[in-house]
């Protein structure tokens, strides 16, 4: 994963905001995906702002896919950290 940057994007249909690499198996580059850096990522990862669930959702196994902890908060989800 030496080239791959991490990508905003929306989890499908659910409009989900969700981070994931850009060589995710399972990702269609969308006109709303942003390229985030990786010091951008390092930061809000490290101050606990999201939860990998990838093993929450149905894709490609082994491949991380981060959601931010307010936004599921928010919607009333719970996801197991």
């Amino acid at each position: 994963m030496t080239d791959a940057t991490w990508i905003l994007t929306k989890l499908g249909n659910t409009g989900m905001p969700v981070i994931c690499s850009s060589e995710h198996p399972d990702r269609t580059s969308e006109k709303y995906d942003v390229r985030i850096g990786q010091a951008c990522f390092s930061k809000n990862f490290i101050n606990g702002k999201l939860v990998n669930i990838s093993e929450s959702i149905e894709l490609s196994k082994g491949f991380p896919v981060f959601a931010f902890k307010e936004y599921l908060y928010d919607q009333g989800m719970e996801i197991p950290v």
